[in-house]
């Protein structure tokens, strides 16, 4: 699946996202939910990738790897992940569902050991939960437009991010902050696979992110 991250920032992700329902809708067994069993799920999702990448930032920060204004940005970035773990929680209460508790997460030695590796480390981070955002409309069967627009909300913030880090990091322009326009949406098993490599820790986030299928 490919969806225009311009459109998305310029009419929400709610509007983008509930639009593309209907045609991936042919390719999915008629009643059979992919990935999660209610919308809800899909905020408990976001929050848990929301703990991931609040640590990351929160240990990576602490490495005192980047300097000056660098320093500053990239220490907001961690802030409004803290933000986004306030609102998911929020929001995911509201709702009726339970917000999971935060996981214990260790990332492996070398994942801090440089500024370039910390930047493109985590470029790769911001990326992978975009790119997750962008298949959630198919994995329930009842798509939600106040789910979508919360996690609208963390989308544009995320897309901002990851252009910055990738400007920090020196990267070109074409497929590196910029992308043809397009992203391609990665399902909810895939992101955490591709985020585990990063944790020497325990990893129970699949077992707690209302992940079904």
């Amino acid at each position: 699946m490919k969806v225009d991250r311009r459109g998305l920032l310029r009419v929400g992700l709610a509007g983008a996202l509930v639009a593309a329902v209907p045609a991936l809708a042919p390719s999915r067994a008629a009643g059979q939910p992919i990935g999660f069993a209610a919308p809800v799920d899909l905020l408990v999702f976001a929050l848990q990738l929301k703990y991931f990448q609040a640590e990351f930032y929160r240990q990576g920060n602490e490495q005192g790897l980047l300097e000056g204004l660098e320093a500053d940005w990239v220490a907001q970035i961690a802030r409004h992940k803290q933000a986004q773990v306030a609102a998911l929680t929020d929001a995911i209460n509201r709702a009726g569902g339970r917000p999971p508790v935060a996981p214990a997460l260790v990332f492996g030695e070398d994942t801090f050991s440089s500024r370039q590796g910390f930047l493109e480390r985590s470029i790769l981070v911001e990326e992978t939960v975009l790119r997750s955002y962008v298949s959630l409309p198919t994995a329930v069967d009842f798509p939600s437009a106040d789910v979508y627009t919360e996690l609208g909300a963390i989308f544009s913030v995320d897309a901002r991010a990851a252009a910055l880090l990738a400007a920090l990091a020196d990267l070109p322009v074409a497929d590196g902050i910029y992308r043809g326009g397009f992203e391609t949406g990665v399902e909810p098993p895939r992101a955490l696979e591709l985020l585990r490599p990063y944790v020497a820790g325990p990893w129970d986030i699949a077992d707690s992110a209302g992940i079904t299928a």
